[in-house]
């Protein structure tokens, strides 16, 4: 496995294995691949199967660069969620909603006035 710590300026600087294979029973595993990107990325598309909250959590080093860099990500999943995963896109929502409706709520008080 490459260095992973050192810095990449660019995807186009990254060796990538001459298959461009990345398997989990192979010799270039597909994490070695995601901590070498998602560092390096702008904006991420993730169209998945399935979605795993473990999944972000293991990947959360280039994650949390990724997001430092101002880095945007969307994903597209099917509805199939965990019941942990569930949980916490529900709370999600719902403070989303809470601090939403205290948004509201402040900005009338200065628009009334």
């Amino acid at each position: 496995m490459p260095n992973t710590k050192v810095p990449i300026a660019m995807l186009r600087d990254i060796v990538y294995p001459l298959t461009l294979e990345y398997s989990s029973d192979g010799n270039h595993l597909p994490i070695e691949f995601f901590m070498l990107t998602i560092p390096n990325c702008k904006h991420i598309d993730l169209k998945l199967g399935y979605f795993s909250s473990n999944a972000i959590r293991t990947l959360s080093y280039g994650f949390a660069q990724f997001i430092h860099k101002g880095g945007t990500l969307r994903i597209i999943t099917n509805h199939f969620l965990s019941y942990q995963d569930k949980m916490l896109l529900d709370e999600a929502n719902s403070d989303s909603a809470v601090e939403e409706a205290e948004m509201k709520r402040l900005t009338s008080l200065f628009v009334s006035r």
